[in-house]
């Protein structure tokens, strides 16, 4: 993910220079695979050749192929939903002491619990080291 870096030490700006396009949901994206790695998941985005035979990619295109003819859906708040996955995230972390490994059944256990008691208004400090 060394491209994220230097856009962000260019000011989210591209290698012509101009606006990175659809920076909140990249951050948004950036957020939960930094979140993996920090957990001991590797993360690796490599490029593929769109239309050479690769099973993912071609499964990955016929998909954006079938949701062309989905009706349209309106533009996320990329930038909420990452503040509330850290905030989620940061309230796990407090509960259990420690980060829970992306993904398993006790991460989706707790974070079910934390989702209900910040919506019933309670707010955590976080301890420990992150």
């Amino acid at each position: 993910m060394e491209w994220s870096l230097k856009w962000r030490q260019n000011g989210w700006r591209n290698a012509a220079g101009s606006p990175v396009a659809n920076k909140p949901l990249i951050e948004y994206i950036l957020t939960l695979l930094e979140t993996r790695q920090r957990s001991g998941q590797p993360v690796k985005i490599e490029y593929v050749k769109g239309h050479s035979g690769n099973v993912g990619n071609d499964g990955a295109d016929a998909l954006a192929v079938a949701g062309c003819d989905l009706p349209e859906e309106p533009e996320r708040d990329w930038v909420k939903l990452k503040r509330t996955y850290k905030i989620e995230k940061d309230a796990m972390h407090s509960i259990m002491g420690a980060d829970l490994e992306v993904g398993s059944a006790s991460s989706s256990l707790c974070r079910a619990a934390v989702i209900l008691i910040l919506n019933a208004g309670f707010h955590f400090e976080r301890r420990g080291t992150p």
